[in-house]
Protein backbone atom coordinates (compact mmCIF):
# COMPACT_ATOMS: atom_id res chain seq x y z
CA UNK A 1 0.00 0.00 0.00
CA UNK A 2 2.98 2.39 0.59
CA UNK A 3 4.41 1.47 -2.77
CA UNK A 4 1.04 2.45 -4.48
CA UNK A 5 0.30 5.54 -2.40
CA UNK A 6 3.77 6.79 -3.71
CA UNK A 7 3.21 5.55 -6.97
CA UNK A 8 -0.11 7.60 -7.29
CA UNK A 9 1.59 10.98 -5.13
CA UNK A 10 4.00 10.46 -7.90
CA UNK A 11 1.86 10.40 -10.94
CA UNK A 12 -0.30 13.27 -9.20
CA UNK A 13 3.13 15.47 -9.41
CA UNK A 14 3.59 14.88 -12.83
CA UNK A 15 0.14 15.54 -14.00
CA UNK A 16 0.78 19.04 -12.33
CA UNK A 17 4.11 19.51 -13.76
CA UNK A 18 2.18 19.23 -17.03
CA UNK A 19 -0.59 20.87 -16.91
CA UNK A 20 1.77 23.99 -14.97
CA UNK A 21 3.30 23.82 -18.52
CA UNK A 22 0.82 23.61 -20.64
CA UNK A 23 -0.83 26.48 -18.80
CA UNK A 24 2.49 28.38 -19.57
CA UNK A 25 2.28 27.38 -23.15
CA UNK A 26 -0.66 28.95 -23.29
CA UNK A 27 -0.01 32.32 -21.27
CA UNK A 28 2.97 32.42 -23.77
CA UNK A 29 0.91 31.84 -27.03
CA UNK A 30 -1.73 34.76 -25.73
CA UNK A 31 1.30 36.97 -24.98
CA UNK A 32 2.58 36.46 -27.69
CA UNK A 33 -0.52 37.24 -30.35
CA UNK A 34 -1.35 40.17 -28.06
CA UNK A 35 2.03 41.59 -28.47
CA UNK A 36 1.93 41.18 -32.23
CA UNK A 37 -1.61 42.76 -31.92
CA UNK A 38 -0.16 45.15 -30.31
CA UNK A 39 2.53 46.01 -32.61
CA UNK A 40 0.38 45.52 -35.87
CA UNK A 41 -1.83 48.35 -33.95
CA UNK A 42 1.15 50.81 -33.63
CA UNK A 43 2.32 50.18 -37.14
CA UNK A 44 -1.03 51.39 -38.44
CA UNK A 45 -1.06 54.18 -36.36
CA UNK A 46 1.77 55.48 -37.73
CA UNK A 47 0.98 54.75 -41.38
CA UNK A 48 -2.55 57.07 -40.57
CA UNK A 49 -1.12 60.51 -39.98
CA UNK A 50 -3.74 63.04 -39.98
CA UNK A 51 -4.03 64.46 -43.11
CA UNK A 52 -5.08 67.63 -45.30
CA UNK A 53 -7.52 68.06 -47.85
CA UNK A 54 -5.80 69.83 -51.37
CA UNK A 55 -7.27 71.40 -54.75
CA UNK A 56 -6.07 72.70 -57.94
CA UNK A 57 -8.67 74.99 -59.05
CA UNK A 58 -8.03 77.04 -62.31
CA UNK A 59 -9.78 80.20 -63.66
CA UNK A 60 -9.80 82.25 -66.45
CA UNK A 61 -7.06 85.39 -67.35
CA UNK A 62 -8.45 88.55 -67.35
CA UNK A 63 -9.27 90.49 -70.63
CA UNK A 64 -6.70 91.15 -72.90
CA UNK A 65 -8.39 94.77 -73.07
CA UNK A 66 -9.43 97.18 -70.45
CA UNK A 67 -10.77 99.90 -73.06
CA UNK A 68 -11.66 100.04 -76.56
CA UNK A 69 -12.56 104.05 -76.96
CA UNK A 70 -13.56 105.18 -80.83
CA UNK A 71 -14.10 108.85 -81.80
CA UNK A 72 -17.24 108.89 -83.15
CA UNK A 73 -17.67 112.09 -85.49
CA UNK A 74 -21.21 111.32 -87.17
CA UNK A 75 -23.98 109.26 -88.74
CA UNK A 76 -25.36 109.86 -92.08
CA UNK A 77 -27.80 108.35 -93.71
CA UNK A 78 -28.87 107.20 -97.05
CA UNK A 79 -32.67 107.58 -98.24
CA UNK A 80 -34.46 107.35 -101.13
CA UNK A 81 -37.39 109.85 -100.71
CA UNK A 82 -41.02 107.98 -101.01
CA UNK A 83 -42.33 110.72 -103.46
CA UNK A 84 -38.68 109.61 -105.64
CA UNK A 85 -39.64 105.64 -105.34
CA UNK A 86 -40.66 103.96 -108.73
CA UNK A 87 -44.59 102.95 -109.09
CA UNK A 88 -42.95 99.37 -108.80
CA UNK A 89 -41.53 100.16 -105.23
CA UNK A 90 -38.18 99.61 -106.30
CA UNK A 91 -35.26 101.70 -104.74
CA UNK A 92 -33.79 104.66 -107.56
CA UNK A 93 -30.46 104.84 -106.54
CA UNK A 94 -30.25 108.24 -108.80
CA UNK A 95 -32.63 109.83 -106.54
CA UNK A 96 -31.04 108.63 -103.23
CA UNK A 97 -29.64 111.36 -101.03
CA UNK A 98 -27.43 111.61 -98.00
CA UNK A 99 -28.53 113.21 -94.56
CA UNK A 100 -26.46 114.07 -91.94
CA UNK A 101 -28.17 113.48 -88.34
CA UNK A 102 -27.19 115.70 -85.17
CA UNK A 103 -24.71 113.40 -83.82
CA UNK A 104 -23.45 113.21 -80.21
CA UNK A 105 -20.14 113.45 -81.11
CA UNK A 106 -17.29 112.08 -78.60
CA UNK A 107 -14.99 109.20 -77.17
CA UNK A 108 -16.70 106.23 -77.25
CA UNK A 109 -15.07 103.01 -74.41
CA UNK A 110 -17.24 100.05 -76.23
CA UNK A 111 -16.99 98.19 -73.49
CA UNK A 112 -19.19 100.06 -71.58
CA UNK A 113 -22.34 99.25 -73.76
CA UNK A 114 -22.35 95.48 -73.17
CA UNK A 115 -24.87 93.41 -71.70
CA UNK A 116 -27.80 95.13 -73.02
CA UNK A 117 -26.48 98.39 -72.28
CA UNK A 118 -26.76 101.22 -75.49
CA UNK A 119 -26.23 104.32 -75.91
CA UNK A 120 -28.20 107.45 -78.12
CA UNK A 121 -25.84 108.35 -80.64
CA UNK A 122 -27.86 110.23 -83.04
CA UNK A 123 -31.02 111.09 -84.12
CA UNK A 124 -33.31 113.80 -86.67
CA UNK A 125 -36.12 114.35 -89.10
CA UNK A 126 -35.98 112.86 -92.32
CA UNK A 127 -38.26 112.34 -95.75
CA UNK A 128 -39.89 109.24 -95.03
CA UNK A 129 -39.01 106.88 -97.58
CA UNK A 130 -36.56 103.89 -97.73
CA UNK A 131 -33.48 103.66 -95.87
CA UNK A 132 -30.89 101.77 -97.12
CA UNK A 133 -28.09 102.02 -94.80
CA UNK A 134 -26.31 104.26 -92.50
CA UNK A 135 -22.49 105.21 -92.32
CA UNK A 136 -20.66 105.50 -89.08
CA UNK A 137 -17.63 108.66 -89.36
CA UNK A 138 -14.92 107.89 -87.36
CA UNK A 139 -11.61 110.50 -86.26
CA UNK A 140 -8.67 109.69 -85.61
CA UNK A 141 -8.92 109.62 -81.65
CA UNK A 142 -9.21 106.15 -81.04
CA UNK A 143 -7.03 104.09 -78.36
CA UNK A 144 -6.93 100.60 -76.89
CA UNK A 145 -5.91 100.11 -73.03
CA UNK A 146 -4.34 96.75 -72.41
CA UNK A 147 -3.10 95.52 -68.60
CA UNK A 148 0.23 96.83 -69.93
CA UNK A 149 -0.19 100.31 -71.85
CA UNK A 150 -2.49 102.56 -74.34
CA UNK A 151 -1.85 102.09 -77.53
CA UNK A 152 -3.20 104.08 -80.71
CA UNK A 153 -5.96 102.40 -82.77
CA UNK A 154 -5.12 103.25 -86.57
CA UNK A 155 -8.20 102.76 -88.95
CA UNK A 156 -8.04 102.11 -92.61
CA UNK A 157 -7.15 105.01 -95.22
CA UNK A 158 -9.82 105.44 -97.43
CA UNK A 159 -12.46 105.25 -94.02
CA UNK A 160 -13.41 109.13 -94.83
CA UNK A 161 -16.78 108.12 -96.11
CA UNK A 162 -17.53 106.13 -92.81
CA UNK A 163 -17.90 102.66 -92.41
CA UNK A 164 -21.40 100.67 -93.56
CA UNK A 165 -23.82 99.47 -91.44
CA UNK A 166 -26.96 98.26 -93.58
CA UNK A 167 -30.73 98.55 -92.70
CA UNK A 168 -32.63 98.89 -95.81
CA UNK A 169 -36.44 99.58 -93.80
CA UNK A 170 -38.95 102.13 -94.52
CA UNK A 171 -38.82 105.36 -92.86
CA UNK A 172 -42.55 106.08 -92.24
CA UNK A 173 -44.81 109.60 -90.41
CA UNK A 174 -46.42 107.41 -88.74
CA UNK A 175 -43.78 105.76 -85.94
CA UNK A 176 -40.09 106.46 -85.48
CA UNK A 177 -37.69 104.49 -86.96
CA UNK A 178 -35.36 103.20 -83.94
CA UNK A 179 -32.19 101.64 -84.97
CA UNK A 180 -29.54 100.28 -82.85
CA UNK A 181 -26.58 98.39 -84.22
CA UNK A 182 -23.82 96.38 -82.63
CA UNK A 183 -20.71 97.91 -82.67
CA UNK A 184 -18.41 94.31 -82.17
CA UNK A 185 -15.31 95.33 -80.04
CA UNK A 186 -13.81 91.95 -80.19
CA UNK A 187 -13.67 91.24 -83.90
CA UNK A 188 -12.51 95.35 -84.69
CA UNK A 189 -9.41 94.91 -83.24
CA UNK A 190 -6.98 93.34 -85.00
CA UNK A 191 -3.19 93.25 -84.04
CA UNK A 192 -0.42 93.34 -87.14
CA UNK A 193 2.70 90.97 -87.16
CA UNK A 194 4.43 94.49 -85.91
CA UNK A 195 2.27 95.05 -83.32
CA UNK A 196 0.58 97.38 -84.34
CA UNK A 197 -3.35 97.86 -83.15
CA UNK A 198 -5.64 98.46 -86.15
CA UNK A 199 -9.67 99.43 -86.21
CA UNK A 200 -11.43 97.97 -88.61
CA UNK A 201 -15.07 98.33 -87.44
CA UNK A 202 -17.43 95.07 -87.26
CA UNK A 203 -20.79 96.32 -87.44
CA UNK A 204 -24.35 95.33 -87.61
CA UNK A 205 -27.86 96.12 -87.23
CA UNK A 206 -29.70 94.16 -84.03
CA UNK A 207 -32.75 92.72 -85.83
CA UNK A 208 -36.35 94.21 -83.32
CA UNK A 209 -36.97 90.38 -82.45
CA UNK A 210 -33.65 90.30 -80.65
CA UNK A 211 -34.14 94.11 -78.82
Amino acid sequence: MPEAAEKLKMLNQKMYSMKRSNLKTFFMVVATVSLFAYLTSCSESNDSHPTGKITVSMTDSIANYLAVNVDVKALRVHVTPADNLADNDSVSLDSSQWFELETHAGVYNLLDFSDGVDTLLAQGELPVGYVSQIRLILGENNSIVTLTDTFALNIPSGSTSGFKILVNQELTDVESLDLLFDFDAGKSVIVTGNGVFQLKPVLHLVEPENL
